[in-house]
């Protein structure tokens, strides 16, 4: 089978492209092809080698000179050019759609439609019910610059209008109960989204068990929505002495260092920065256990799968499927979202039950083997290719 997988970005940015690039990696393994079409950019994967692209719009650095191009957001006449020659020359038997706002824009899906190719869509974010993708657990309301908000107000107003995905995905791929729930709430139709957790390569057990160091963990980009700022002031209110490893680069870094000064708390903290992949496998193994205080609803949660996939339970805020990763008090625990004090009680218990909180991360390894892995997964997105294939 020949897929076409369509994703604005193409290297290493988030979780998206972490799970695309496992998807086709696992595809290919399996015998299918795959072509990508996908930005232009200079960190572009390499593979796999049938790649088209459009140009570039860097839309975090936007400003009025960018003007010229701000009509792509809304729909591309590029897109569309470039998806026609795409089927014209590739005739793919399905397309795979990621995250194609702004960049590539849905102006792509009628001219899929037309040719009669059947799409997929795996919803990673919640842009598909509101306009800034984010759905908040907290309270707390994040001021964005006026006139990007505006543009992202009027793109989902206008593709809500026009029902431009409804319309013309045929089957949405929803990474849990909870994003399935809230594209239901906005309307679209049931029947048409099928839940698929994402899942995590290469889950072997090679029987390594490092000496356990005594710190706990936080994986995640450092900005206000996932929660390292929680994190410090939770250990501020802790009377036992326990360390603490940060991984992670973004935004709030300068302001989680000066928040750790402050608090006279740069013996127990550790800002590591980024981290490789093989780094973060080594920290994980090593911890405690790992600690995700998002601010914020999350559509799946692939760093808490891996942290599970090491032997660690997971302390997480009650956010977005969350719940549906981790099973309270038997996986890990689960505490209310942007409540410091309601983490520093949590943290505080388990470190008091370090046998139980073992446990947890065992319970939590065994099922995270069963419920994530490639060969689960494979099945249930091809099972989901030749269903729709079939029915051309």
């Amino acid at each position: 089978m020949k897929i076409l997988q369509i994703n604005k970005f193409f290297y290493p940015r988030g979780g998206t492209e972490t799970y695309l690039f496992g998807l086709i990696d696992l595809l290919e393994k399996n015998g299918h092809q795959t072509v990508v079409f996908s930005q232009a950019h200079s960190l572009n994967r390499r593979q796999p080698a049938k790649q088209y692209t459009i140009s570039n719009l860097e839309l975090s650095r936007f400003h009025w000179r960018s003007a010229s191009k701000v009509g792509r957001i809304f729909w591309s006449r590029e897109a569309q050019k470039i998806i026609k020659q795409i089927i014209s020359q590739e005739k793919p038997d399905l397309v795979h759609i990621h995250n194609i706002y702004h960049q590539i824009s849905p102006s792509i899906l009628p001219a899929i439609k037309q040719a009669g190719i059947p799409i997929v869509m795996t919803v990673h974010d919640f842009k598909l019910v509101k306009h800034d993708y984010t759905l908040r657990a907290d309270q707390h309301r994040r001021h964005k610059p006026l006139l990007f908000d505006w543009l992202l107000r009027l793109e989902f107003l206008l593709h809500r209008a026009l029902d431009v995905y409804a319309q013309n995905v045929d089957l949405f791929i929803a990474p849990s109960q909870f994003v399935k729930n809230r594209l239901v709430e906005k309307g679209y139709p049931e029947a048409k989204i099928a839940v698929v957790p994402h899942f995590v390569d290469n889950i072997e057990d090679n029987n390594i068990n490092p000496k356990i160091e005594n710190y706990i963990l936080f994986l995640g980009r450092l900005d206000e929505t996932k929660g390292a700022d929680l994190l410090v002031a939770a250990i501020a209110k802790l009377k036992r002495h326990i360390r603490v490893k940060i991984a992670g680069s973004g935004p709030q870094y300068r302001l989680l260092k000066e928040q750790i000064t402050r608090l006279n708390l740069s013996d127990r903290i550790q800002l590591l920065g980024k981290q490789n992949n093989e780094q973060i496998k080594g920290l994980i193994r090593k911890s405690l256990f790992v600690v995700f205080p998002s601010r914020v609803h999350e559509t799946f949660g692939l760093s808490i799968v891996e942290s599970q996939l090491g032997g660690k339970a997971v302390a997480a805020a009650r956010v977005g499927a969350t719940p549906e990763l981790i099973t309270d008090n038997e996986t890990g625990i689960l505490f209310k979202a942007g409540d410091s004090q309601a983490l520093a009680q949590t943290i505080d218990f388990m470190l008091a039950h370090p046998e139980r909180t073992a446990l947890m991360g065992k319970k939590a390894k065994e099922l995270a083997q069963k419920r994530y892995s490639a060969e689960t997964h494979y099945a249930k997105i091809i099972s989901i290719y030749k269903q729709l294939t079939d029915e051309k």
